[in-house]
């Protein structure tokens, strides 16, 4: 499988910003027109600097990113004012910048709102990708249709989105608190509960600006174009360059993402075949009977996107970025899976065997006591070359960090669909070496899925219908499907493996009792019957200790009350879409909170899965 091509390095600036002050405004209040030059100097300088130390990023790790040049947007309400001056700055050549526009209503609206002579329609068109909510259309609706509340609402919509769809804030803020729900206050202190970082530029005096630090102060000891600088470039090294000191578990080298090979085809059909083998005999099913074999997650990315109009330019987008590197995680994911479970699945099968070629050179003659010797030695050596090469490779962090990515970009596919982001997307200001958010993992998720920039849709009640359908059939019914498998698979598992080692230690106390009863009444047991009990007295034990390691290992029992939880969860969320009104103002935002509680939910499932198997790594029989 070949490799996907390296990520484009992305940044998305999100702007936000008083509108022009209006003769009825209170003095000292939105922006003065007059401070327009200089608001529109400072903007260009700050992105410029975004723009340097971007490209310095993308040049210093080359084999990192993609050849050429950082994609960077603008992402933008193009409300009159603060908004409109950025994003005219932002399409000038030497800046760069692609336009995104995040709007809570249509063209023929925005440009009503303007004030005469604006560029907003100019700007409009030119952008590259426009997300319209489906907020209500005019701010002066009637009082008695709850118009400015509703209006109010959209506006409040709107920025979650710009602060969802952003990596850092540039502010032209006055610094005063909100006065309203809506206003630039309430998106710098959305930015900074997120972890944002802001570019404040006060609107009283743009040349002075500065950057805030996480906790809304003045970055200390640092002056505004240096800890910039350091913000942009937080943001865009790999996580080995973010910090010095030894890299940990979580927080590994990109070396082995990069250079990663699958395994040869004998490799390959082997191990599938022996793990399928242990699952056919302990649940009565094959392998296949689900998604990805037992204990992985749902492996199809493609979802069937509902062909209308709205959606086409969207899915087309989404299909083009995520799904080489989906495919490629999941691929990995089940491949290191594989090896993994055929890793301690051999080494538990061979100490048995050992133990027999052991005991068989002690009842052996003397002629062929070498052979048994030598082949219990080849078994132990085989056994520890297994678990040596298995620790080394890393077979079994492999498969749980592939497996993380995979579901995270899964889960991505629905949440930008509708507009929305994880947290995880989102680094924070300031990130400590402990901080699980840097590592490689989290790295990678962020750029594959930054280039994706704003989703390109338009929220009508027809868009929020279609999508509320595909998400229930692609992500809600498809993970309670296989959670159902799950649970079915993982109770027949943990069962048998609960009652097989009963077989050889019922065997080994059969041999132990005869034994002692015959050397009471000394007695001898026929040869026949003493060359058939005495095995069973000698390997019963190692037996029974391997099956009761392989369960340790496989862990079916918590698998399957993990599987039972989540698909009770689950229905809990396909109740509240059934309850969803598509013709609601801001449906999409209820359908959006909604799979984001459920991709939450599902995420945590995971990580707990996660944590529980990294707490039972690998280790030799004993």
């Amino acid at each position: 499988m070949p490799d996907p091509s390296r990520p484009v390095l992305a940044l998305r600036v999100g702007i936000t910003g008083h509108r022009w002050r209006r003769e009825s405004d209170a003095p000292g209040t939105r922006l003065d027109p007059s401070r327009e030059h200089e608001v529109r100097v400072t903007l260009r300088d700050i992105l410029a600097r975004i723009a340097r130390a971007s490209s310095a990023v993308c040049g210093e790790h080359a084999s990192r990113y993609i050849d050429g040049l950082p994609w960077l947007s603008l992402v933008t309400a193009l409300a009159e004012g603060a908004d409109t001056i950025a994003a005219e700055v932002a399409a000038e050549p030497e800046i760069g910048f692609v336009l995104e526009v995040v709007a809570p209503y249509d063209l023929a609206t925005h440009a009503a709102r303007c004030a005469p002579g604006t560029t907003a329609r100019q700007l409009w068109d030119a952008a590259a990708a426009r997300l319209v909510l489906d907020g209500p259309p005019l701010a002066d609706e009637p009082l008695s249709d709850g118009g400015p509340a509703r209006h109010e609402a959209s506006l409040v919509e709107t920025n979650r989105r710009l602060v969802w769809n952003c990596d850092l804030i540039v502010a032209v803020w006055d610094g005063e608190r909100a006065r309203g729900e809506a206003g630039t206050a309430q998106v710098v202190m959305r930015a900074r509960d997120e972890g944002l970082p802001v570019v404040h530029i006060p609107s009283n005096n743009p040349s002075a600006w500065t950057m805030l630090d996480a906790a809304g102060g003045v970055a200390a000891g640092l002056d505004a174009p240096t800890a910039l600088d350091i913000v942009v470039r937080r943001l865009l090294l790999p996580p080995e360059a973010s910090t010095s000191g030894t890299l940990t578990t979580l927080e590994r080298s990109l070396d082995d993402y990069d250079a990663e090979t699958p395994p040869s085809w004998p490799v390959r059909v082997v191990v599938a075949r022996l793990y399928k083998a242990v699952v056919f005999l302990l649940t009565g099913f094959g392998a296949d009977a689900r998604p990805s074999g037992l204990a992985d997650g749902p492996s199809d990315l493609a979802v069937p996107w509902s062909p209308i109009a709205g959606l086409e330019g969207a899915e087309a987008r989404r299909s083009s970025i995520l799904d080489d590197a989906f495919r490629r995680a999941d691929y990995y994911a089940n491949a290191f899976a594989a090896r993994h479970r055929a890793t301690f699945t051999t080494i538990l099968s061979l100490a048995p065997l050992a133990v027999v070629c052991a005991w068989c050179g002690s009842v052996a003659p003397d002629e062929v006591k070498s052979s048994w010797a030598l082949a219990e030695l080849a078994l132990l050596l085989v056994l520890v070359i297994v678990f040596v090469r298995s620790r080394r490779l890393r077979f079994h962090e492999k498969w749980l960090d592939y497996r993380l990515l995979a579901e995270r970009l899964r889960h991505h596919g629905f949440l930008w669909m509708l507009g929305r982001t994880s947290p995880v997307i989102r680094v924070p200001t300031t990130a400590a070496f402990s901080d699980p958010r840097p590592a490689w993992v989290n790295w990678q998720y962020r750029t594959v899925t930054r280039p994706l920039g704003v989703t390109p849709i338009t929220f009508t009640p027809a868009v929020v219908r279609a999508l509320a359908a595909d998400i229930r059939i692609g992500l809600l019914e498809a993970q309670q499907q296989y959670n159902r498998v799950t649970h079915h698979l993982a109770h027949h598992a943990d069962h048998r493996l609960h009652a097989l080692p009963w077989i050889p230690l019922v065997a080994a106390m059969v041999a132990a009792a005869a034994h002692v009863i015959t050397h009471a009444l000394h007695v001898h047991l026929p040869a026949g019957l003493e060359a058939a009990v005495t095995p069973g007295g000698i390997v019963g034990p190692a037996a029974a200790a391997a099956l009761h390691g392989f369960a340790s290992q496989a862990g079916f029992g918590e698998i399957g009350l993990r599987a039972d939880a989540s698909a009770q969860q689950l229905d809990r969320f396909l109740a509240r879409l059934d309850a969803l009104d598509p013709e609601h103002v801001l449906a999409s935002r209820a359908l959006g909170d909604l799979v984001l509680e459920a991709v939450d939910t599902m995420g945590a499932d995971l990580s707990g899965w996660r944590v529980d198997y990294l707490a039972r790594p690998l280790a030799p029989p004993g």
